[in-house]
């Protein structure tokens, strides 16, 4: 067993989503970390280069909350346009005959029906965790255009001492993190990560190799993005994970599969944390949807 986690995470208000940039898919969404105690959630690791960034994503199932919430400000507003057609109806009225009228209104309304509820609520929330290396660092700020001393200091990345990352200790902490938010699965991109899921699979997680081709792709891509358009697919408004959004471009086979890529071979801006969020949505599709390319185990 594992300890508390000693840190401070940045808080954004009360589960709510909204989205600025002008591309449908590109948005970013906010919710309170409180909220996501308790709910279904995977994840999915990217460790990279060793002199590089590396990222986690937990991908958790809020579509139970959603709906609750999406009703009750539904019906919050139903009441608030009622009770102004009653008051130009009843101007002596009180607040008890109102109370009662709307109980009578109500109850033949059937508010679960989904006409209440919005075009598309929200399925799955990902919240993202990223890790560099502190030598190099002002350089690599300027490469990825990223403050990351900044965004150090608001706990949106832990910077590792040392010129390489230190995989053991991320290791430490995502078994933290499974410890805290609950998740058993784990899906990972294999390269320089094979010794640390091993290890990972030995402490109880179920780790699962994600290929990185069209095949492991393709499916959970394509959803993930369309997700992200309809509002299903939401995250936390996190600056690191909204910049490798931005950056990401997506590459088409002869097939019709697809896979993320950057905008241009070897270029300095990160995508690694929406590639992590494509492996950790994958086992938050619906079943009967095809991951295709997965292989369960550690090696």
């Amino acid at each position: 067993m594992v300890g508390q986690i000693d840190e401070e995470l940045p808080e954004h208000g009360p589960l709510r989503y909204w989205a600025e940039e002008a591309t449908p898919w590109r948005r970013e969404y906010y919710a309170t970390y409180g909220s996501l105690e308790g709910l279904d959630c995977s994840a999915a690791m990217d460790l990279a280069e060793h002199e590089d960034l590396a990222s986690l994503v937990v991908a958790f199932d809020v579509s139970d909350q959603a709906e609750e919430d999406g009703l009750a400000a539904a019906v919050a507003q139903r009441r608030t346009a009622w009770e102004a057609a009653w008051l130009l109806e009843h101007p002596a009225g009180g607040t008890e005959a109102m109370d009662a009228d709307w109980a009578a209104w109500e109850a033949d309304l059937a508010p679960a029906d989904p006409a209440w509820l919005p075009a598309a609520l929200p399925r799955v929330l990902l919240l993202p965790y990223f890790w560099v290396p502190s030598e190099g660092l002002d350089k690599k700020s300027d490469r990825h255009r990223l403050p990351y001393r900044q965004l150090a200091r608001d706990k949106y990345i832990e910077i590792q001492g040392g010129p390489v990352l230190q995989q053991w200790q991320i290791m430490a902490r995502v078994m933290q993190y499974a410890e805290r938010w609950g998740f058993q699965t784990v899906c990972y991109d294999p390269f320089n990560a094979l010794a640390v899921a091993g290890k990972m699979a030995e402490e109880g997680l179920d780790m699962l190799r994600f290929q990185q081709n069209y095949t492991s792709f393709s499916e959970p891509t394509k959803r993930l993005l369309a997700g992200l358009a309809s509002g299903e697919v939401v995250h936390t408004g996190h600056p690191i994970l909204g910049a490798h959004a931005l950056n990401l471009s997506i590459s088409t086979d002869a097939n019709g599969n697809q896979r993320p890529i950057k905008e241009k071979r070897g270029s300095p801006r990160k995508v690694d944390g929406m590639v992590a969020a494509i492996m950790a949505y994958m086992p938050q599709m619906a079943p009967g949807d095809d991951g295709g390319g997965l292989h369960v185990g550690a090696v």
